[in-house]
């Protein structure tokens, strides 16, 4: 892969992670690009995740634009995590990508993992 293309392979990942664009429209730019990538090229945070459950319970994003947000990042090759809580925060997409599986992501749920992802560890 290019400098160029790793660059803006990367961008449009960053909107993504930052909802900088709709999320149909970062995954679709992402879609651009091979599904294989041998590095991660951006790291996904705890903050980010929590400025995402803040769009969330604002009503900046619905409930599906958040499941269609986590599934959209869940499975890359291309993300990595924030040293030491990869494992919560994979968590935190799996449970964000399945609400059939793992229950919605109402009021409650957003409040534990909000108070989860503010903590040195644990788990929702």
């Amino acid at each position: 892969m290019s400098d160029a293309e790793k660059l803006r392979r990367a961008q449009a990942l960053r909107d993504l992670v930052g909802f900088h664009l709709p999320v149909y429209q970062a995954a679709r730019a992402l879609a651009l690009f091979p599904w294989d990538c041998a590095e991660e090229l951006v790291v996904l945070e705890r903050s980010d995740a929590l400025r995402a459950l803040e769009r969330l319970s604002q009503g900046l994003v619905t409930a599906v634009g958040f499941r269609d947000w986590a599934q959209a990042l869940e499975v890359r090759d291309d993300l990595g995590f924030e040293p030491g809580f990869g494992d919560l925060l994979k968590e935190f997409l799996f449970a964000a990508s399945t609400p059939e599986l793992a229950g919605p992501l109402d009021g409650e749920a957003i409040r534990r993992w909000e108070s989860v992802l503010r903590a040195s560890g644990g788990r929702a």
